[in-house]
């Protein structure tokens, strides 16, 4: 590839159904995903060589209002309550507290580790780097 340039592939959901390409280096999420299983098999798409990859999220303020509050949907099980669903649960995943890492892995599986349990062996996401930048002002404080 000559200098200057980047390989982009601009894909919808279906890419992280399933698709096999080892060297994705970033996963942007435009409004966020349809649930956070669907994110997680999203973002698994990058790192799959085993090197550093990022995975950010554009979403927009109406995106977090509108689906973070959104009312349970009734018992009848249709597609619009599905997504409704799955959206909801989405919001409330990027609103929460705590280490994203361990929500993300506890919706799927049972033995969920947060970032702190990989002894530095990992980057921090977003809410542990925060934490982490909150403790080391604190400390500056008191020094």
């Amino acid at each position: 590839m000559p200098s200057g340039e980047c390989k982009v592939i601009c894909a919808t959901s279906a890419f992280g159904a399933g698709i096999d390409y080892a060297h994705v280096r970033l996963v942007v999420h435009c409004c966020g995903s349809s649930s956070v299983l669907d994110y997680a098999q999203e973002t698994e798409r990058a790192g799959r060589d085993n090197k550093d990859a990022d995975c950010i999220i554009l979403a927009y303020k109406q995106y977090h209002t509108r689906f973070s509050k959104a009312t349970p949907p009734p018992p009848q099980i249709n597609e619009a309550n599905h997504n409704l669903v799955g959206k909801s649960e989405f919001a409330r995943y990027i609103l929460g507290d705590g280490c994203l890492r361990y929500q993300l892995q506890s919706s799927i599986d049972r033995d969920a580790q947060a970032c702190v349990d990989y002894n530095g062996d990992v980057r921090l996401c977003m809410a542990c780097a925060h934490a982490m930048d909150q403790v080391r002002l604190m400390s500056l404080s008191l020094s």
